[in-house]
């Protein structure tokens, strides 16, 4: 299990610098504390067409590639901020 949660750390901080990712508000990465199994990203964007574009960018593209092994299930939760 740490060697996964190694490599899953290097690939999504592999360096990139926040500026880059445009269009994000913020980009927080997460680690159960229950289960070493769970990662959760928290991303904030500010529309839909910068999650779009960044999701055809080199960056992602590379990474996805690069931890599509390790990823036993994937939830995306689009949500509303409230208050």
């Amino acid at each position: 299990m740490q060697a996964k949660r190694l490599s899953c750390e290097k690939n999504c901080k592999n360096g990139e610098s926040f500026p880059q990712r445009k269009g994000c508000l913020n980009y927080l990465f997460h680690e159960s504390l229950n289960n070493d199994d769970v990662f959760v990203f928290y991303e904030n964007w500010v529309d839909e067409e910068a999650i779009k574009f960044y999701n055809e960018t080199e960056h992602y593209l590379t990474y996805k590639q690069n931890v599509e092994a390790l990823i036993e299930s994937k939830q995306v939760f689009k949500l509303a901020t409230l208050a």
